[in-house]
C-alpha cells in the first residue's frame, strides 16, 4: 500500500502544480494503473499456485489412501497442510469436489 499511496500523492502534487488535464498527470495516472494491474496479476498467481499445490496434495492423499476423502476429511487434512477446502476446489475446478476426486482417482488406475 505504501507504493499506491505515494503514487497517489505523486497525482495530486502534479494535479495541483500542472492541471489535471496535464501530460504529467497523464502519465502518472497510467504508472497507477500499471501498478493495480501488477498487484491484482501478483494476486492471481499467488491464488492460482494455491490451487495447484492444493490440486498436487490432492493426488497425493488419494494416491497415498488409495480412495477418495469425503469432503469432511480433505477439509481437515486441507487444514493441517496448508491447501484450499474441499468447497474452494470443487469450485476453482468448475466440477465439484466429488466430482473432481473421481477424475483425478480414474487418471491414477489408468496411469497404472
Amino acid at each position: 500500500m505504501v507504493v499506491e499511496e505515494m503514487l497517489k500523492e505523486e497525482l495530486d502534487r502534479i494535479i495541483q502544480e500542472y492541471g489535471i488535464d496535464s501530460e504529467e498527470a497523464y502519465e502518472i495516472t497510467k504508472r497507477i494503473e500499471e501498478y493495480l494491474r501488477n498487484q491484482e496479476l501478483k494476486k492471481k498467481l499467488k491464488a492460482r499456485k494455491y490451487y495447484e499445490n492444493s490440486l498436487n496434495g490432492l493426488e497425493q492423499y488419494i494416491k497415498d489412501n488409495e480412495k477418495n476423502p469425503s469432503e469432511q476429511r480433505w477439509n481437515r487434512y486441507a487444514l493441517e497442510h496448508g491447501y484450499l477446502s474441499a468447497k474452494v476446489i470443487g469450485y476453482l475446478s468448475g466440477k465439484g469436489f466429488n466430482k473432481l476426486c473421481k477424475q483425478k482417482r480414474k487418471e491414477q488406475l489408468q496411469e497404472e
